[in-house]
């Protein structure tokens, strides 16, 4: 019996001036509605994750981003789904919410605001803490 392929998804955390952008998933989503997550999706079968990952944040958010790195900054895994986060500082554009469809809301929080959001994973809140906890130390 053949085990299924992994799933590959990208996702970023954006962060400027101290704070991480999320997107409020649409109600209507049949995955994790109505919570809040980082800007991302599914890896085409023809791309790279860079490649996925800067495709996406142009389609979501109208931004080109500038990544640091090919490699991504943590990779998690649940079941047969792997994500690629990467954490992104610079970018061409201002984000805008491009795909309502997906996301009812995009917004900026602060690390004292990531408490108690409803999150797409329970690991989201210390993964954005640490995120933005690196930014404040590298000053």
């Amino acid at each position: 019996m053949r085990t299924p392929a992994l799933t590959q998804v990208v996702g970023a955390i954006l962060r400027r001036d101290g704070k991480v952008l999320l997107c409020l998933r649409s109600r209507d989503r049949a995955n994790y509605p109505g919570v809040w997550d980082i800007p991302g999706g599914h890896v085409e079968a023809t791309e790279t994750i860079p490649h996925a990952l800067v495709r996406e944040l142009h389609e979501e958010l109208g931004i080109q981003a500038c990544l640091q790195s090919s490699n991504p900054w943590t990779v998690q895994r649940a079941g047969r789904i792997e994500l690629s986060v990467f954490v992104i500082e610079r970018w061409t554009g201002e984000p805008s919410n491009r795909a309502p469809e997906e996301h009812e809301d995009i917004r900026w929080f602060a690390i004292e605001e990531l408490a108690g959001l409803r999150l797409a994973h329970p690991s989201f809140e210390k993964l954005l803490m640490q995120a933005l906890l690196e930014l404040s130390s590298n000053c």
